[in-house]
């Protein structure tokens, strides 16, 4: 299945551009779509995605229009945005 990807800076990054379309097996989650990010650029991604424990997500993920959780399961034309956390005050 194809999905789009939208990284919003600093996430952007990764890729060094805005967005990018991603081919993941059938059935994969946020999960996998990050590690595939991760396998496509290595730890640099993670760095900039995952928390010091390579488990914990840094950033949220959106999908719909929803912060979806890290499990959430992905469908064929989905787009997801990676959102860095904001920071206010």
């Amino acid at each position: 299945m194809r999905v789009r990807v939208e990284f919003i800076a600093p996430a952007g990054l990764v890729e060094g551009r805005q967005d990018i379309e991603l081919e993941l097996p059938a059935g994969s989650s946020v999960r996998d779509l990050v590690a595939a990010l991760v396998h496509r650029h290595g730890p640099q991604a993670g760095g900039l995605i995952l928390q010091p424990d390579g488990q914990t997500p840094y950033v949220d993920f959106i999908v719909g229009g929803r912060v979806v959780p890290y499990d959430h399961a992905l469908r064929d034309g989905d787009e997801v945005a990676v959102l860095p956390p904001i920071h206010g005050g």
